[in-house]
Protein backbone atom coordinates (compact mmCIF):
# COMPACT_ATOMS: atom_id res chain seq x y z
CA UNK A 1 0.00 0.00 0.00
CA UNK A 2 1.31 3.46 -0.97
CA UNK A 3 1.45 6.05 1.75
CA UNK A 4 1.26 9.78 0.85
CA UNK A 5 3.06 12.05 3.25
CA UNK A 6 1.58 15.42 4.29
CA UNK A 7 4.34 17.18 2.35
CA UNK A 8 3.48 15.28 -0.86
CA UNK A 9 -0.18 16.14 -0.37
CA UNK A 10 0.66 19.82 0.05
CA UNK A 11 2.81 19.75 -3.09
CA UNK A 12 -0.05 18.17 -5.03
CA UNK A 13 -2.47 20.84 -3.77
CA UNK A 14 -0.02 23.58 -4.76
CA UNK A 15 0.38 22.09 -8.25
CA UNK A 16 -3.39 21.84 -8.63
CA UNK A 17 -3.89 25.45 -7.51
CA UNK A 18 -1.11 26.59 -9.85
CA UNK A 19 -2.72 24.75 -12.77
CA UNK A 20 -6.12 26.23 -12.00
CA UNK A 21 -4.62 29.71 -11.73
CA UNK A 22 -2.85 29.27 -15.08
CA UNK A 23 -6.11 28.04 -16.63
CA UNK A 24 -7.99 31.10 -15.34
CA UNK A 25 -5.32 33.51 -16.57
CA UNK A 26 -5.16 31.82 -19.98
CA UNK A 27 -8.94 32.01 -20.34
CA UNK A 28 -8.96 35.69 -19.42
CA UNK A 29 -6.19 36.49 -21.88
CA UNK A 30 -7.99 34.57 -24.63
CA UNK A 31 -11.21 36.52 -23.96
CA UNK A 32 -9.29 39.74 -24.49
CA UNK A 33 -7.06 38.75 -27.40
CA UNK A 34 -9.56 36.87 -29.59
CA UNK A 35 -11.92 39.85 -30.09
CA UNK A 36 -8.90 42.08 -30.73
CA UNK A 37 -7.58 39.67 -33.36
CA UNK A 38 -11.01 39.44 -35.02
CA UNK A 39 -11.26 43.24 -35.07
CA UNK A 40 -7.74 43.53 -36.50
CA UNK A 41 -8.44 41.03 -39.28
CA UNK A 42 -11.71 42.79 -40.11
CA UNK A 43 -9.98 46.16 -40.26
CA UNK A 44 -7.23 44.77 -42.49
CA UNK A 45 -9.75 43.18 -44.87
CA UNK A 46 -11.85 46.37 -45.08
CA UNK A 47 -8.72 48.43 -45.64
CA UNK A 48 -7.57 46.13 -48.47
CA UNK A 49 -10.99 46.31 -50.20
CA UNK A 50 -11.07 50.09 -49.82
CA UNK A 51 -7.56 50.34 -51.29
CA UNK A 52 -8.63 48.25 -54.29
CA UNK A 53 -11.64 50.50 -54.84
CA UNK A 54 -9.46 53.60 -54.68
CA UNK A 55 -6.98 52.04 -57.10
CA UNK A 56 -9.74 51.14 -59.56
CA UNK A 57 -11.09 54.70 -59.42
CA UNK A 58 -7.69 56.25 -60.07
CA UNK A 59 -6.94 53.82 -62.92
CA UNK A 60 -10.26 54.62 -64.60
CA UNK A 61 -9.58 58.35 -64.26
CA UNK A 62 -6.11 57.88 -65.76
CA UNK A 63 -7.45 55.80 -68.66
CA UNK A 64 -10.04 58.49 -69.40
CA UNK A 65 -7.26 61.12 -69.45
CA UNK A 66 -5.00 59.07 -71.72
CA UNK A 67 -7.85 58.40 -74.14
CA UNK A 68 -8.09 62.12 -74.84
CA UNK A 69 -6.03 63.62 -77.74
CA UNK A 70 -2.60 64.76 -76.45
CA UNK A 71 -3.32 68.38 -77.41
CA UNK A 72 -6.32 68.37 -75.05
CA UNK A 73 -4.39 67.24 -71.95
CA UNK A 74 -1.53 69.09 -70.21
CA UNK A 75 1.84 67.23 -70.27
CA UNK A 76 1.93 67.13 -66.48
CA UNK A 77 -1.49 65.45 -66.36
CA UNK A 78 -0.35 62.88 -68.91
CA UNK A 79 2.70 62.03 -66.78
CA UNK A 80 0.48 61.72 -63.70
CA UNK A 81 -1.95 59.39 -65.49
CA UNK A 82 0.86 57.14 -66.70
CA UNK A 83 2.36 57.02 -63.19
CA UNK A 84 -1.02 55.98 -61.78
CA UNK A 85 -1.32 53.18 -64.35
CA UNK A 86 2.18 52.01 -63.36
CA UNK A 87 1.26 52.09 -59.66
CA UNK A 88 -2.06 50.25 -59.75
CA UNK A 89 -2.21 48.13 -62.91
CA UNK A 90 0.61 45.75 -61.98
CA UNK A 91 2.16 46.13 -65.45
CA UNK A 92 4.51 49.09 -65.87
CA UNK A 93 4.57 51.07 -69.10
CA UNK A 94 7.86 50.84 -70.97
CA UNK A 95 9.73 53.95 -72.17
CA UNK A 96 8.46 53.51 -75.74
CA UNK A 97 4.85 53.13 -74.59
CA UNK A 98 5.14 56.27 -72.46
CA UNK A 99 6.47 58.27 -75.41
CA UNK A 100 3.66 57.01 -77.66
CA UNK A 101 1.04 57.99 -75.09
CA UNK A 102 2.47 61.51 -75.03
CA UNK A 103 1.85 61.76 -78.78
CA UNK A 104 -1.26 59.62 -79.30
CA UNK A 105 -4.47 58.70 -77.47
CA UNK A 106 -4.59 55.39 -75.65
CA UNK A 107 -6.23 53.87 -78.73
CA UNK A 108 -2.87 54.40 -80.45
CA UNK A 109 -4.39 56.82 -82.95
CA UNK A 110 -6.56 54.22 -84.68
CA UNK A 111 -9.75 55.57 -86.16
CA UNK A 112 -12.77 53.47 -85.22
CA UNK A 113 -16.07 53.79 -87.04
CA UNK A 114 -19.17 53.88 -84.77
CA UNK A 115 -20.34 50.51 -86.08
CA UNK A 116 -16.98 49.00 -85.06
CA UNK A 117 -17.55 49.66 -81.36
CA UNK A 118 -19.48 47.13 -79.33
CA UNK A 119 -20.63 46.92 -75.70
CA UNK A 120 -21.69 43.67 -74.05
CA UNK A 121 -22.74 42.64 -70.54
CA UNK A 122 -21.33 39.57 -68.77
CA UNK A 123 -22.37 37.99 -65.46
CA UNK A 124 -21.02 34.96 -63.52
CA UNK A 125 -24.00 32.93 -64.76
CA UNK A 126 -24.22 34.30 -68.30
CA UNK A 127 -21.26 34.55 -70.63
CA UNK A 128 -20.98 37.22 -73.29
CA UNK A 129 -20.04 36.65 -76.89
CA UNK A 130 -19.44 38.88 -79.88
CA UNK A 131 -18.76 38.41 -83.58
CA UNK A 132 -16.79 40.87 -85.68
CA UNK A 133 -17.36 40.94 -89.42
CA UNK A 134 -14.46 39.49 -91.43
CA UNK A 135 -12.45 39.01 -88.23
CA UNK A 136 -13.86 36.31 -85.98
CA UNK A 137 -15.67 35.91 -82.68
CA UNK A 138 -14.91 35.58 -79.00
CA UNK A 139 -16.54 34.55 -75.73
CA UNK A 140 -16.06 36.35 -72.38
CA UNK A 141 -16.61 34.60 -69.05
CA UNK A 142 -16.24 35.82 -65.45
CA UNK A 143 -16.37 33.92 -62.15
CA UNK A 144 -17.28 36.77 -59.80
CA UNK A 145 -18.16 40.46 -59.96
CA UNK A 146 -17.66 42.86 -57.05
CA UNK A 147 -16.86 46.52 -56.39
CA UNK A 148 -13.15 46.09 -57.07
CA UNK A 149 -13.55 44.38 -60.46
CA UNK A 150 -14.05 40.87 -61.79
CA UNK A 151 -12.35 37.64 -60.76
CA UNK A 152 -11.60 34.71 -63.04
CA UNK A 153 -11.84 36.58 -66.34
CA UNK A 154 -11.47 34.37 -69.42
CA UNK A 155 -11.63 35.50 -73.06
CA UNK A 156 -11.44 32.88 -75.79
CA UNK A 157 -11.43 33.68 -79.51
CA UNK A 158 -12.76 31.54 -82.35
CA UNK A 159 -9.16 30.86 -83.37
CA UNK A 160 -8.41 29.23 -80.00
CA UNK A 161 -6.48 32.10 -78.41
CA UNK A 162 -7.22 32.43 -74.69
CA UNK A 163 -6.60 35.33 -72.31
CA UNK A 164 -7.07 34.79 -68.57
CA UNK A 165 -6.85 37.17 -65.62
CA UNK A 166 -7.28 36.32 -61.93
CA UNK A 167 -8.37 39.89 -61.19
CA UNK A 168 -9.41 42.56 -63.71
CA UNK A 169 -10.28 46.14 -62.81
CA UNK A 170 -12.25 48.85 -64.58
CA UNK A 171 -10.09 50.34 -67.33
CA UNK A 172 -8.03 47.20 -67.98
CA UNK A 173 -7.42 46.45 -71.66
CA UNK A 174 -7.11 43.04 -73.33
CA UNK A 175 -5.84 42.92 -76.95
CA UNK A 176 -7.14 40.13 -79.20
CA UNK A 177 -5.72 38.89 -82.50
CA UNK A 178 -6.98 36.52 -85.17
CA UNK A 179 -4.88 34.62 -87.77
CA UNK A 180 -6.41 36.69 -90.60
CA UNK A 181 -4.74 39.79 -89.18
CA UNK A 182 -7.79 41.16 -87.39
CA UNK A 183 -7.29 42.81 -84.02
CA UNK A 184 -9.62 44.09 -81.32
CA UNK A 185 -9.29 45.56 -77.85
CA UNK A 186 -11.59 44.40 -75.04
CA UNK A 187 -11.92 46.93 -72.21
CA UNK A 188 -13.56 46.41 -68.84
CA UNK A 189 -15.68 49.54 -69.00
CA UNK A 190 -17.98 49.40 -65.98
CA UNK A 191 -19.05 47.34 -62.97
CA UNK A 192 -22.72 47.12 -61.99
CA UNK A 193 -22.51 45.53 -58.57
CA UNK A 194 -26.27 45.51 -57.94
CA UNK A 195 -26.83 43.15 -60.87
CA UNK A 196 -23.40 41.41 -60.86
CA UNK A 197 -22.75 42.75 -64.37
CA UNK A 198 -19.41 43.47 -65.95
CA UNK A 199 -19.72 45.77 -68.96
CA UNK A 200 -17.09 45.34 -71.67
CA UNK A 201 -16.46 47.48 -74.73
CA UNK A 202 -14.92 45.96 -77.85
CA UNK A 203 -13.11 48.16 -80.35
CA UNK A 204 -11.86 46.91 -83.69
CA UNK A 205 -8.33 47.81 -84.72
CA UNK A 206 -7.86 48.36 -88.46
Amino acid sequence: MTTISPKDADDADDADRSFRKTEVVTGAVAKILIPLLIALVGWWYSSAIKQQEIGATFVQLSIDILEEPPDDRPPGLTEWAMDVVDEYSGVRLGPQAREELKQRPLRFGLELAPEEQHVISVTPTEEGSFSLKDLGSAVIQVERVDASGVAGLRIETSSGTTIESDRAQVGDLFPLKWPNGGEAIVKLKEIKQQTDEAIFSISVRR
